[in-house]
């Protein structure tokens, strides 16, 4: 033990004790005449600037407001977050949710009571034992602030690439509007509407090669270049 903290204070010393200096001067003479309590002092000043080092700042993954309230992902990863943001004139707070890998927010309303949000997550499940892009619904919990579970989906038809939640064909409830990837390689899009116990897929699109890429939360979408607002007709999704 005693060589290893003559280790730590050895290589913590070339690092910071030019920069801490006048730190040092500060503490009681008694103190920095002390070689023990000079070493420990030295040992902590190292920790405390290599964690501030190690520390990144946050970063907004993906947003939405609904009325006065803002939900964010944020986290130090430009491509999952950590911790979900809640803030409203009456509230503001965090909720931890490491090991979800959040990627995608939104606010919806699949049941015409008390709003949802709808969360896009990259991780397994217990019915599906591979890591993959899922949509998890939630009720916010502003009482104790958390996040209580509506349902979480395992999986969709097909394989997830991204969602949004719209209200296609003008019913009044959202439904998951999901771009999902095929076996042969193509694309498709599929409408899943909320039957009280799961989502049942009601509408989809034919399938396309193009990349298709949804530009906000409201069902305007970018295919081929080219802007177009997705809509309901004939059991078929389409876009102009």
């Amino acid at each position: 033990l005693k060589n290893s903290a003559n280790e730590i204070y050895s290589s913590t010393l070339l690092t910071i004790e030019p920069a801490f200096l006048t730190i040092l001067q500060l503490f009681p003479k008694y103190l920095l005449y002390n070689k023990n309590m000079k070493k420990i002092i030295l040992c902590l000043i190292g920790l405390v600037f290599l964690v501030s080092a190690c520390e990144q700042e946050k970063i907004i993954i993906d947003s939405d407001t609904r009325a006065d309230t803002s939900i964010s992902i944020v986290g130090t990863d430009k491509t999952y977050g950590d911790q979900i943001h809640i803030k409203n004139p009456s509230y503001d707070f965090y909720i931890d949710v490491e090991g979800m890998n959040p990627w995608k927010i939104q606010f919806c309303n699949i049941d015409g009571g008390q709003e949802e949000v709808a969360i896009g997550v990259y991780k397994e499940s217990p019915h599906h034992k591979v890591m993959a892009k899922r949509v998890f619904l939630y009720n916010i919990d502003y009482e104790r602030q958390r996040l209580s579970p509506k349902i979480r989906i395992s999986r969709l038809s097909n394989p997830l690439e991204d969602f949004i939640m719209a209200d296609l064909d003008q019913e009044g409830r959202d439904s998951i509007i999901s771009l999902e990837r095929l076996k042969d390689g193509s694309s498709q899009l599929a409408a899943y509407k909320w039957t009280n116990f799961s989502f049942d897929r009601s509408y989809s699109s034919q399938s396309f090669q193009a990349e298709l890429i949804f530009l906000d939360k409201e069902a305007l979408i970018k295919i081929d270049e080219q802007e177009a607002q997705l809509y309901v007709e004939g059991g078929k999704i389409l876009w102009q």
